[in-house]
């Protein structure tokens, strides 16, 4: 949870009350060099023509429509794939004022990756860049889950050099993340057993497979394995994480473990609000979920169709006109009155940040730690 390292509690709260969006996941590109068995954005993954894909122009006109946001992540497909991301990163920096930006990657490409760093680090004093790596498995068993051969060994490689680059840049940050499915379920704690000794395990996150999902190998574990999982990897992490900071981790975990068990959003989710997702083509969503669950017949607003909050493209990148229109209005109140909830672990932690009653829980946590 590098955000904890990096929280100042009083510029949090102004965005907090903020009517504008904090928080941005940006789908960069559509192309994509592997076939994970648990993606759920397969269908899109490189069906774009380069010069279908956004420019650096329309990133400008996006950018300038966000003032003051908080966290940027560009992914994809693989968003590296991209020659200008370190563009992409600068327009943000320079637009935005944005103070996070996570690259969610694959890390196949070492090469790419660090010059990415080199380049945003020496132009963007004041950012932190999160360079997030996908990691399935264990040499062979993580090639086969993303369908590429010599995957980890790529993988391996590009984090050492980010931890070594680290050395050189105070606002650079790493971090692992696994997507628990049928396919990987069986070695789960071997590989958070692999990550404890040759990695950090307070920086690896945990995630369920969710959505569309292509293979049936790459479905979702069951929930009771998932919050098996989440509660031997806290017990991990807490060895090497200080008080307060186990305090956080340990109460957003069992947040995660409460909408889980509950079948309801622990915390107020802000999805289509403070949080939102545009997609390859400009589309923006209140996020990864809804669409799939209103494909499936799962929700109870068939007015609200995709709940897409529309095309960008079609109001000039006018961002505030899509989310403030009345379809915008009634995808909000859909999620207000809670007739929704999910495992996307972007929502929950973007919720817990921004809700204080979960600052009171983290109090009685640290409180009743054993000193």
């Amino acid at each position: 949870m590098n955000w904890i390292k990096q929280a100042k509690p009083f510029s949090m709260f102004q965005d907090a009350i903020s009517p504008n969006p904090w928080y941005l996941i940006l789908y960069i590109t559509s192309h994509c060099n592997q076939r994970c068995n648990m993606c759920f954005n397969w269908k899109m993954l490189n069906t774009l023509k380069r010069e279908e894909e956004w420019s650096l122009e329309e990133i400008e006109k996006l950018a300038r429509q966000l003032p003051n946001l908080y966290q940027l992540t560009l992914t994809g497909g693989e968003p590296t794939l991209r020659k200008d991301l370190a563009d992409v990163v600068q327009i943000f920096y320079k637009f935005s004022h944005v103070r996070r930006v996570t690259i969610a990657t694959n890390a196949y490409y070492p090469d790419r990756i660090e010059q990415l760093i080199n380049r945003v680090m020496s132009t963007c004093p004041d950012i932190h860049l999160s360079i997030n790596m996908s990691l399935d498995g264990i040499g062979k068993k993580h090639d086969k889950i993303r369908g590429l051969e010599g995957s980890f060994d790529r993988l391996i490689e590009t984090y050492k050099l980010v931890q070594n680059l680290k050395k050189k840049y105070s606002g650079l940050h790493s971090a692992t993340a696994s997507v628990l499915t049928v396919s990987n379920q069986d070695d789960i704690l071997e590989l958070l057993d692999f990550i404890d000794q040759h990695m950090d395990i307070t920086t690896h996150g945990l995630m369920l497979a969710r959505g569309d999902i292509p293979t049936e190998e790459g479905s979702g574990a069951t929930d009771e394995r998932f919050i098996k999982v989440l509660r031997r990897h806290r017990e991990m992490a807490r060895r090497k994480g200080g008080m307060l900071n186990n305090a956080i981790a340990d109460t957003y975990t069992q947040a995660r473990i409460d909408t889980l068990t509950t079948k309801r959003m622990k915390d107020p989710c802000l999805a289509g609000k403070k949080l939102i997702i545009i997609d390859e083509r400009a589309n923006v969503h209140p996020c990864e979920i809804l669409q799939v669950l209103a494909e499936e017949g799962k929700t109870d607003a068939p007015e609200l169709d995709n709940f897409s909050f529309g095309n960008l493209k079609e109001v000039d990148y006018d961002l505030k006109q899509l989310l403030s229109s009345p379809r915008g209005k009634a995808i909000q109140k859909f999620i207000k009155d809670e007739r929704c909830w999910c495992t996307f672990e972007c929502a929950q932690i973007n919720n817990f940040v921004l809700n204080p009653e979960a600052y009171m829980r983290t109090i009685r946590t640290l409180v009743s730690a054993p000193q």
